[in-house]
């Protein structure tokens, strides 16, 4: 039986969401999971298959969406000459600015490291990773 309850993961997500966040489909994105762990909680659910596979498929989507524009912003530097040019792309595109990914990525270690103690052996591997 899985022992991690939504309410256990609810303050983690909220972190996420203590500082201004300008990327609207992250911000969207990381409210809807709230909302439904909220949900879970309210019904006294403890994570479920469905918890979990909710849980991934958000985190994937948001590991694609850092990743397209971690590659976008590695494209515009092979177009730049020199570190001014690249100071001000930076600033003008705004792109992989710490204060907006690093707590989600803060989140997906917690969520992992919890879910690998907790789980290993209830659910099969392919779920968690």
């Amino acid at each position: 039986m899985c022992q991690i309850t939504a309410n256990m993961i609810i303050t983690d997500i909220e972190f996420c969401i203590s500082h201004p966040i300008e990327n609207e489909l992250w911000y969207t994105g990381v409210y809807l999971v709230i909302e439904f762990l909220r949900d879970r909680s309210r019904h006294n659910h403890e994570c479920s298959r469905e918890f979990l596979s909710f849980l991934t498929s958000t985190m994937e989507y948001y590991n694609v969406l850092i990743s397209s524009i971690q590659s976008d912003y590695r494209f515009s530097l092979s177009n730049v000459d020199n570190i001014n040019s690249i100071q001000s792309e930076f600033e003008q595109r705004k792109i992989l600015r710490a204060v907006q990914w690093c707590p989600f990525l803060y989140l997906s270690l917690v969520i992992s490291f919890r879910y690998q103690v907790v789980l290993r052996g209830t659910i099969p591997d392919s779920v968690i990773s």
